[in-house]
């Protein structure tokens, strides 16, 4: 399903995130392109894949709408995963694909900030980088609200909420259900 775009740099991000995964030059994006550092577009592309793996799974979106659809895609996709990975390695693809589509839903309806730098730091997003929205790393909050009890990922719904009203000042509570991935 085709994203719906509150914000026009999201719309943006999203179209050059599917030109390099498709491999074909949009010359409309040339001017957008331009202006952003390879740190922006490693950045980009980082965010919109785990995004997009959630996209492809249901009627999710990037506004409030559909958030309500975001526990049952997730248990879905989760359940797909455990076919492949280890539990430890579920949950590290789980907090970044729920880290990165909560990030871009901030920026999508809050006119919010992304910054992007290299880190040494121990959890980074891919290639050493951490991602900011409005001056806050979505990535380590998320992780602290996920614990893995009798083979079952756990996603503390207080701690996920608090994580991200604190970035848009916005309750994940009034949209969606806990998610409970089993």
């Amino acid at each position: 399903m085709e994203p719906k775009f509150k914000n026009q740099s999201v719309k943006l991000m999203y179209q050059l995130y599917q030109e390099f995964d498709h491999g074909e030059m949009n010359d409309a994006l040339d001017g957008y392109r331009s202006k952003r550092t390879q740190s922006e577009l490693s950045c980009n592309h980082i965010l919109f894949s785990y995004v997009d793996s959630l996209l492809d799974q249901s009627d999710l979106d990037l506004t409030y709408a559909t958030l309500n659809v975001l526990p049952e895609t997730l248990n879905n996709l989760y359940q797909e995963m455990q076919k492949k990975y280890l539990i430890k390695k579920n949950r590290e693809q789980i907090v970044k694909i729920l880290s990165a589509y909560l990030s871009v839903l901030a920026l999508n309806m809050h006119d919010l900030d992304l910054t992007c730098h290299l880190s040494d730091e121990e959890m980074t997003w891919g290639s050493h980088y951490r991602i900011k929205v409005n001056d806050q790393d979505l990535l380590p909050a998320i992780y602290e609200a996920t614990s893995i009890n009798d083979n079952q990922l756990i996603i503390d719904h207080d701690a996920l909420n608090d994580a991200y009203q604190s970035i848009t000042h916005v309750s994940l509570k009034d949209y969606m259900d806990p998610i409970i991935l089993k």
